[in-house]
């Protein structure tokens, strides 16, 4: 969809990938960069698997599109001070609607945890899997994955935050340290 020349490792990609091969590619694709469904809401809509999206979401580099996509709409947002800062963390509040994507980097935010890309992946997968483990809406299962990693970091702070979001997704709930 956004590259007309294709590297080697682009080609075997889509030679495998199931969403590039889906007949609803383009609205997969769409839906996630335009922050109208979550990757959770896209596997059960159009019957693919979390881990096919994710292959194909950082194979095409759909993720750092989505950022791109989220900050421009940030950056016009009339809401904002005028000199462009954002609220304190205290401030902070998971708003409903709100991309788990951004989620997981306001929830990084609000414990002082650097986000890497592949943490950022960890805990909007942990947010994904605990709203359908739970049955529950994304803003709840955020919540909730914020409260755990509080309270642990409160308690005994892991030595490493991936390994713990990581083991917190593939739980599908709250996961003791």
């Amino acid at each position: 969809m956004f590259a007309s020349r294709k590297t080697g490792s682009q080609a075997r990609h889509e030679a495998r990938c199931g969403i590039c091969s889906h007949s609803e590619r383009l609205a997969i694709e769409k839906a996630f960069l335009h922050h109208q469904m979550s990757v959770a809401d896209i596997t059960r809509c159009y019957g693919v698997g979390h881990d096919a999206v994710y292959r194909h979401l950082r194979a095409l580099n759909l993720l750092a599109a989505r950022h791109r996509n989220w900050s421009a709409m940030l950056e016009s947002d009339n809401s904002r001070p005028s000199d462009g800062s954002l609220p304190d963390a205290e401030k902070t509040v998971l708003r409903a609607n709100e991309p788990s994507t951004i989620q997981a980097k306001t929830i990084l935010e609000l414990l002082h945890i650097p986000a890497s890309d592949e943490i950022v992946m960890a805990v909007e997968r942990a947010i994904e899997n605990e709203a359908e483990a739970e049955r529950t809406s994304i803003d709840m299962a955020a919540n909730t994955v914020f409260v755990n990693a509080a309270l642990v970091k409160i308690a005994k702070p892991p030595e490493n935050w991936l390994h713990w979001f990581q083991a917190a997704a593939n739980a599908g709930h709250k996961v003791n340290s």
